[in-house]
């Protein structure tokens, strides 16, 4: 169990935490939130004694080893495979098929693992560094947005995986749907103070809006007795007769406790402009095809027409095409084949990282929302300012200090400041607090135009989407349904329960590869056998074996982690099979 008891932290004259307690309780899993800004990242400092409260204390279990995913990344080794070994505790070492089996869930590949860590993308690099964090074993994992750089199978691969994991874990994200599938309960920072709930989002806004509903109500009482009783003092305190009770009611007044006005959390105010336009359809797409590569697309042959009020979902693993297909769209990307084509009233806002790093670093926010619609006044664009939470004087804040959730605001408010009636968003939940995600959810499901947009968010996808392209065994394909309908149907379980193999990797060769011996050489140098036909066919037929045995435990353990059974016996004995396996490929090279 781990304390934090009365924590006070401040940086200069603006105060995080004032006199904040909590408790954590043994294998508990508790969702952190609290708006941007609140002190949520720094709470995690502050239990990894990165940083120091400046009053209160956090106790903590002896040797209690404590987990964080980090966003400064330093790698060491000269593989993928080796920097996530580099995790694993001491008697471990050698058990790689651990690794494996991490990395291959958030979605690398055979061909990731043997790569240099600094090769990869900037996203896969935080997915490697969560890893690490989950191979470290600790009794305490801490994770900031982890799933702002994983697609959906690896979200529902981490889903399950945290659900099995026999330790706490305390988890900062915006996805709603993640946190209650995973959370026992939730710890809020508000108004610089903790509070620990039991169970989902909803029951942690009913605990405030219940007590501030109270605190309102007792306010409004004690400050009518309040009234009541200065008016008695005035009109009594002079008389003779009456001196004595208006000393009384004086003692009264003074120990009355009158609750303060609750500090209100603004929330953003989302609504677009919408342009009228008659036409019932505003897109057709036919034969659509593209790729960076020649004779490799990342997609071909997408035709579909979507129309007036349609809310499209893209869906897929990371690196398919999903934010291709919303640039294609959006006139970033030219096609290498076939043709897409808006309606002449169609009115485009698109929002995607790309358009995030457009922002003038020098430039203010007030002269940025300017430049997006010149025909807006003063009064307007501060009014669309302060819609997003840029209030008064912090409209003429330089953009190049703004923070990444401040540019995704700021990029938001750009597109209230245009008219549109297409929505082109490429993640717009990254970077936004939990909070602005549902105000986001609730104006796009009111939204009355065509919105396309690509996201990892489960939550966003089963409210908002009505019709879905999605991404999987190399093809981009259009669903006629809800997510809901999807997940019944199509779904993403095959990609949860297969390690993934090279992406150009043939079926055939998948079922011949499952017959033979791993690390054999097709082509080993018979001068260097030494062993006899017999002994090396007797070998084989024992490795052959070995791998049968290795496949069935492998399946039990699927079976054990889907149904959030202990699997710690299961891993040993595949760890046990691995290393009589590689003693006998020895053998034969």
């Amino acid at each position: 169990m781990i304390q934090v008891n009365n924590i006070s932290k401040s940086f200069g004259d603006q105060v995080l935490l004032d006199s904040a307690s909590f408790t954590m309780d043994k294998n508990e899993k508790l969702a952190l939130v609290g708006r941007n800004g609140s002190g949520k990242s720094t709470l995690f400092k502050l239990l990894i004694d990165e940083m120091a409260p400046d009053g209160g204390n956090i106790i903590r279990p002896s040797n209690y080893q404590i987990s964080c995913l980090r966003q400064h990344i330093d790698f060491t080794a000269d593989t993928v495979r080796n920097e996530g070994a580099l995790s694993l505790k001491e008697d471990q070492r050698y058990d790689t098929y651990l690794v494996d089996k991490i990395l291959y869930g958030l979605g690398f590949t055979e061909e990731d693992l043997k790569k240099k860590p600094e090769l990869l993308s900037s996203g896969q690099q935080m997915k490697l560094e969560l890893g690490k964090v989950l191979l470290n074993s600790p009794d305490l994992v801490l994770l900031d947005e982890p799933t702002n750089y994983l697609d959906i199978v690896a979200i529902r691969w981490l889903k399950k995986f945290l659900k099995t994991f026999k330790g706490e874990v305390i988890i900062i994200s915006h996805d709603k749907e993640f946190l209650d599938e995973v959370c026992h309960g939730i710890i809020g920072l508000k108004r610089r103070k903790f509070r620990k709930v039991r169970g989902k989002w909803e029951d942690y806004v009913k605990s405030f809006e219940e007590e501030d509903e109270y605190t309102d109500k007792l306010r409004v009482s004690q400050e009518k007795k309040a009234k009541e009783l200065e008016t008695f003092i005035t009109k009594f305190k002079a008389k003779a007769s009456k001196a004595r009770q208006a000393g009384s009611k004086s003692k009264q007044l003074a120990k009355l406790d009158i609750p303060k006005v609750i500090e209100k959390e603004e929330d953003i105010f989302l609504k677009f402009h919408y342009h009228e336009v008659r036409a019932k359809t505003l897109l057709k797409v036919e034969n659509l095809e593209f790729g960076f590569k020649e004779n490799n697309p990342l997609f071909s042959n997408l035709s579909f027409s979507f129309e007036r009020e349609d809310k499209i979902a893209i869906v897929g693993k990371n690196g398919k095409g999903k934010s291709t297909l919303i640039n294609v769209l959006a006139n970033k990307y030219k096609p290498t084949d076939g043709f897409f084509e808006f309606h002449d009233e169609a009115k485009i806002a698109h929002f995607g990282q790309q358009e995030i790093d457009k922002l003038h670093d020098g430039s203010t926010i007030f002269e940025e929302l300017r430049e997006i619609n010149l025909s807006l006044s003063k009064t307007e664009i501060m009014a669309i300012a302060a819609s997003m939470l840029f209030k008064g004087d912090v409209v003429e804040k330089k953009i190049k200090v703004l923070s990444g959730g401040e540019r995704a605001r700021l990029l938001f408010a750009k597109i209230l400041a245009q008219k549109c009636n297409v929505l082109l968003l490429d993640e717009p939940t990254n970077h936004l607090d939990l909070e602005s995600v549902l105000v986001l959810q609730k104006e796009l499901k009111k939204f009355p135009g065509l919105i396309i947009f690509v996201s990892h968010n489960e939550y966003l996808l089963k409210h908002v989407a009505n019709k879905l392209i999605y991404f999987k065994n190399g093809e981009a394909k259009f669903f006629w349904g809800k997510y809901r309908e999807f997940l019944n149907t199509e779904g993403f379980e095959d990609d949860l329960l297969r390690p993934q193999k090279k992406e150009n990797e043939k079926e055939k060769n998948k079922e011949k590869n499952k017959n033979e011996p791993r690390k054999i050489k097709e082509n080993r140098d018979n001068e260097k056998n030494i062993l006899s036909n017999n002994q090396q066919q007797k070998i084989e037929e024992e490795i052959y074996k070995l791998e049968e045995l290795v496949q069935k435990y492998q399946d039990l353990m699927q079976d054990k982690l889907q149904n959030g059974e202990d699997i710690t016996t299961i891993s040993i004995q595949i760890g046990k099979l691995e290393e009589k396996i590689e003693e006998k490929i020895e053998l034969l090279c």
